[in-house]
């Protein structure tokens, strides 16, 4: 049986992943909020990253069936910091 200690790292790393989900949920709700997504990107990454470590979390990311996900995260990362506005219809025909 596996024994999964819990340190003040991966507490920490936990409570930003929560936080990273939180936030990203709060971004969503408020219509696509930018500032709230892109804190919530922010977080996430850094909780994992904290959580499973740097080489666990490069492992994760790379595999083959992760990677397209893994692209469109950075694109969505990109998208949020390069564009200004949102490009949504603002009146439907």
């Amino acid at each position: 049986m596996l024994s999964f200690e819990m340190n003040d790292r991966k507490k920490i790393g936990i409570g930003l992943t929560g936080f990273g989900v939180l936030f990203f949920f709060l971004g969503v709700i408020f219509l696509f909020d930018k500032g709230l997504l892109a804190m919530g990107n922010i977080l996430f990454l850094a909780g994992v990253m904290l959580t499973i470590g740097m080489k666990s979390t490069a492992q994760f990311f790379m595999k083959q069936s992760h990677y397209k996900w893994f692209l469109a995260h950075c694109f969505d990362i990109f998208a949020e910091d390069s564009c200004s506005v949102l490009v949504t219809p603002t009146t439907i025909p």
